[in-house]
Order: C-alpha cells, then sequence, then structure tokens
C-alpha cells in the first residue's frame, strides 16, 4: 500500500497553479470525469477493443497530471505500454494497480475539497 503523498503531492499542484480556487475547480473535474474514464476503460480492456481503452486511458493519464499524481499517470502510462503492446497480461495486472491507485486518488481528493470547504 502506498501512502497520501505518494498518491497526491498538494504542495506541487499549488504552487504549478498558483491559485486555490483553480486547484479546487481542478479537483472537482476530476472527480467527476475520472469514474468515467475508469468506466470506459474497463469496459474497452474486457471487450477487448484496445482503440477505446487506448483513448480513455490516456484521458485519465492527463486527468492525474492535472491533479498532481504522478503514481496515478505513471501507472495509466504503464497501461496504455501494455495497450499498445497488446500484452493482455500485462494490460490486466497494470490496470489492477491503477484502479487501486486512482480510488485511493479520489478519496485523499474528496478529503481534500472537504477540508477547503470547512476553511470557509
Amino acid at each position: 500500500m502506498v501512502d497520501n503523498q505518494q498518491i497526491f503531492e498538494r504542495e506541487q499542484v499549488i504552487q504549478r497553479l498558483g491559485d486555490e480556487e483553480v486547484f479546487k475547480e481542478i479537483i472537482s473535474v476530476f472527480l467527476e470525469t475520472c469514474p468515467q474514464y475508469m468506466i470506459q476503460l474497463e469496459e474497452a480492456i474486457q471487450a477487448k477493443e484496445l482503440s477505446d481503452a487506448q483513448k480513455a486511458v490516456h484521458k485519465l493519464k492527463g486527468a492525474a497530471s492535472n491533479v498532481g499524481s504522478d503514481l496515478v499517470r505513471d501507472n495509466a502510462l504503464s497501461v496504455e505500454q501494455a495497450i499498445e503492446k497488446q500484452d493482455y497480461t500485462s494490460i490486466f495486472s497494470r490496470f489492477s494497480d491503477l484502479k487501486e491507485n486512482t480510488q485511493a486518488l479520489q478519496d485523499i481528493l474528496v478529503q481534500e475539497l472537504e477540508k477547503n470547504q470547512n476553511k470557509t
């Protein structure tokens, strides 16, 4: 199990964005779109529709990067590379890691938003 700081680097994102409000907006968008991307990706992998899987994992990789999760971004890249190689064994095992870390990231980001709401 990885710790929260490995999944999400808050200070890195705040420094890059320079604005707490933009930060909250990016988190909100991620929490809205991430579940959709994960569903699309999982369904495409199960159906062995690699083109659709490639599109979904690419969107997820960008979204993870936007919220400052190098770990989830790297997990998504790993899945993307396995898809490119059409290596189904790797696709399934790497997707499992991606799914676990993406869920952890979503949980952390929900807590982030709750902390920010309690400050106002």
